[in-house]
């Protein structure tokens, strides 16, 4: 063979390859955005279900202690533990509005 056909064949060979290559790397990166990025989805929907389950809780045991009128220490305990992530996920007002209210209620005493 001559040698300008070997230089041809071997340019030919090194490019097809090389492009192999990076197509491959390319299909990689791609595979693992698209699973980091199924995560990420994933993780929200679970920070959102979250963050509605301690939305209700401090709804419901909130609005039973705001009716009764006293909260225990107990309660307060137990309420300011599930507010506390709540608000740092960014939960909105209505549980704010409601923590205020129980911060006015007096310390039920347990005889």
């Amino acid at each position: 063979m001559p040698e300008i056909d070997q230089a041809v064949l071997i340019s030919i060979i090194t490019g097809v390859f090389s492009g192999g290559v990076f197509t491959f790397l390319q299909f990689l990166i791609k595979r693992h955005d698209d699973r980091t990025n199924n995560v990420d989805a994933k993780n929200k929907l679970v920070e959102d279900a979250l963050l509605a389950i301690l939305h209700d809780k401090i709804y419901v045991t909130g609005s039973r202690i705001i009716a009764q009128g006293t909260i225990s220490a107990e309660d307060a305990s137990n309420l300011d533990k599930l507010y506390e992530p709540y608000k740092q996920l960014g939960g909105n007002g209505t549980c704010e509005r409601i923590m205020k209210k129980i911060e006015e209620l007096p310390l039920k005493v347990e005889d």
